[in-house]
């Protein structure tokens, strides 16, 4: 017969680690710098819209969904004119300047900012293949996105730069040797670019 303390301490360890294996949304691997990024919009020195970029992250595929970089976009419109911002010209390059497949956009279609409004875009740029996202023929340590926004007959079309940041855990600015006393052979050096 067990004793009631183990058998409570068995149920309780089982719980922590079965909560433990939940799987996250974004890859952690995958994190990009600056975020976000605030790009006005001008003509001349007159501000048109002010633009907050950023990439929300490189989500990871699921049986339902496949892999994608979520980008978001608010578009604040600082004239006394209405802005369009029309999805069909918002675009995304990797770091070898290969272009995305068209992205899924939420809200859908052209969007019309009224003068002193905002709106905020979402979109899911899907990452064709399976496996490793580094076998997937994409250079994921730069991203730019690029979008057009109208406003009156001014096309202003702008672009944002976004660097994959290091995991702290993993970056080191030269490599260990072994005879260094923080030397870890588990732990493999990764040479990250400075920019």
């Amino acid at each position: 017969m067990r004793c009631a303390p183990c058998i409570l301490l068995i149920a309780l360890l089982t719980g922590v680690s079965l909560a433990g294996c939940s799987t996250a949304v974004y890859n952690t691997d995958y994190t990009y710098r600056p975020r976000p990024l605030e790009v006005p919009m001008a003509v001349g020195d007159q501000t048109q819209v002010r633009a907050l970029a950023t990439i929300v992250g490189l989500r990871n595929e699921t049986d339902a969904a496949p892999a994608a970089i979520d980008v978001r976009l608010r578009l604040d419109n600082v004239t006394d004119q209405p802005a369009r911002f029309d999805p069909a010209a918002l675009a995304l390059f990797d770091a070898a300047i290969k272009q995305f497949d068209p992205p899924t956009v939420a809200p859908a279609g052209v969007q019309t900012i009224a003068p002193g409004q905002s709106a905020t875009i979402e979109a899911a740029f899907p990452l064709p293949g399976s496996g490793l996202y580094t076998n997937r023929g994409f250079d994921l340590d730069g991203l730019n996105l690029r979008w057009t926004v109208t406003v009156g007959s001014q096309s202003l079309s702008h672009s944002a730069t976004f660097l994959r940041k290091p995991d702290e855990t993993l970056y080191r600015p030269y490599p260990y040797y072994w005879g260094d006393p923080f030397y870890d052979p588990w732990i493999p050096y990764r040479h990250y670019r400075r920019h």
